[in-house]
């Protein structure tokens, strides 16, 4: 059963610049003209340009809540982990594709891991680990258009994502 979402918006009809999703898990905020896709599920949600969502390969953005081992001191060694079974993924498929990591925060200060795959000299998806205690919001960023127009709307959950309480 598909939960409800909750949409915050000011007196303007925004929040920062979009709209703050609220879900079971935490909340973020969706740039305007970007909407949810209807394959969302109780843990991940799909997000694509208004307009682009039934197009064969529009860019998209998938916020999806998972758990794992890790406590937040150990926050390194899940940053490691993902980073080895991403480059052992990237090394099965066999096609010209570059692993990078780097690390940020969000406007609460909970810390960001982010990878950047590149494939063939162009970028193709970010991942964004927010990390929380034993558990992690990622934020994925499939990019095959305006690479531009989606950093700005996946960097925007990234910054603006609260955990619930």
């Amino acid at each position: 059963e598909k939960e409800e979402d909750e949409k915050e918006e000011d007196e303007n009809g925004d929040a920062d610049g979009g709209t703050r999703y609220q879900k079971s898990y935490g909340s973020y905020i969706i740039l305007d003209g970007w909407i949810e896709v209807d394959r969302s599920t109780d843990t991940k949600s799909f997000y694509a340009k208004e307009g682009t969502e039934n197009d064969l390969r529009p860019d998209n953005i998938s916020v999806e809540i998972g758990t794992n081992p890790y406590s937040l001191e150990e926050h390194a060694e899940f940053a490691r982990a993902i980073q080895e079974q991403m480059a052992a993924q990237l090394a099965q498929i066999g096609r010209d594709t570059t692993l990078t990591g780097s690390g940020t925060a969000t406007e609460k200060g909970d810390i960001v891991y982010v990878f950047t795959i590149e494939e063939a000299g162009k970028r193709a998806a970010v991942q964004y680990y927010i990390v929380g205690e034993q558990r992690y919001c990622m934020v994925y960023e499939t990019i095959y258009l305006d690479e531009e127009e989606c950093d700005a709307a996946a960097q925007k959950i990234v910054e603006s994502f609260e955990w619930a309480e």
